[in-house]
């Protein structure tokens, strides 16, 4: 069974070829490989790479964002509670469930 290759030896290897192709241009002609062939690899290369550079910037914005998210979480979960206990000093057990609070005493 192969082991899946990481996304970065995958564009390695795919400029190793392109450059060997380009390299030996008339020695892979006799086996087939074109011009074009050789070509539409280097770009398709160069479209991954962009592509991953997206993908990755995406990653660090969805972590900063979600971070913020937790922050503002935090910051609202606490006021929550601070009126809730509030509400529950003031207001008789009868109108909780009017603020939510579900709890008995």
């Amino acid at each position: 069974m192969a082991v899946k290759k990481s996304f970065a030896q995958f564009l390695s290897d795919t400029r190793l070829m392109t450059e060997g192709c380009n390299a030996h241009l008339d020695e892979v002609k006799a086996v087939g490989i074109t011009e074009s062939m050789v070509a539409k690899l280097e770009e398709k290369s160069k479209v991954l790479a962009d592509l991953d550079t997206q993908q990755e910037k995406l990653k660090a914005d969805l972590k900063s964002i979600t971070a913020k998210l937790t922050t503002e979480l935090t910051a609202q979960e606490k006021l929550l509670n601070e009126m809730r206990r509030r509400v529950k000093v003031g207001i008789a057990p009868e109108q909780w469930r009017e603020f939510g609070i579900t709890a008995r005493r």
